[in-house]
């Protein structure tokens, strides 16, 4: 695919399911996108948790297996662009570690 050295955007949308990872151009044009599942843990008394582990993880795969499609070069992508589900509650320590897994919106 020729770019013409024209600006991208990877695009990153970490929701509920997991991560949907797109390549986006200036002209809003879609070139591809992956997504990487997060397990989502249902406890007995109706808790919903992830671990935020898992979500760097699905993230990085997610990531990794689109630009490893070398649809563009990778001195194009100019700017990235992040989204995650909402109202979710995760206790750090103060390295900014993970304490526990994310109590999150479906809670």
């Amino acid at each position: 695919m020729t770019t013409n050295g024209n600006p991208h955007v990877l695009a990153i949308d970490l929701g509920t399911s997991g991560a949907k990872v797109g390549l986006v151009s200036s002209r809003a044009e879609i070139l591809d996108w992956e997504f990487e599942p997060t397990p989502l843990l249902l406890t007995r008394g109706g808790a919903a948790e992830q671990r935020p582990g898992d979500w760097w993880a699905a993230i990085r795969a997610a990531t990794h297996r689109l630009l490893d499609k070398r649809l563009v070069p990778v001195e194009e992508i100019t700017a990235l662009s992040c989204t995650a589900q909402w109202a979710g509650t995760v206790p750090v320590d103060a390295g900014g570690e993970p304490l526990a897994n994310a109590i999150i919106w479906l809670d």
